[in-house]
């Protein structure tokens, strides 16, 4: 099993309504460290890494009026789905 450095065998993945309010939360509230964010060019957070201790989790700013979840399978294949819920494009 590949573990990239910094993660651990299971890690977060939060989904919020405000990543970046979220990832100022896991440093203020909880003593974490904020490692980088990428952010989407229009707006949003696209993914936002934080440490705790000895955990690294990711914070994604939620897509509103989506359903998602990702699974992985036993060839190691990341299978993220998705099920829109209003009506409109991405």
């Amino acid at each position: 099993m590949n573990i990239p450095q910094g993660f651990t065998i299971a890690f977060p993945h939060i989904f919020a309504t405000d990543a970046t309010a979220y990832s100022h939360f896991l440093r203020d509230g909880l003593g974490g460290e904020i490692l980088g964010v990428e952010r989407f060019p229009d707006c949003g957070v696209r993914n936002a890494d934080s440490r705790c201790g000895d955990t690294t989790t990711m914070v994604s700013e939620a897509v509103r009026g989506d359903r998602q979840g990702g699974v992985a399978d036993p060839s190691g294949n990341i299978w993220w789905l998705s099920q829109r819920l209003v009506a409109g494009p991405y």
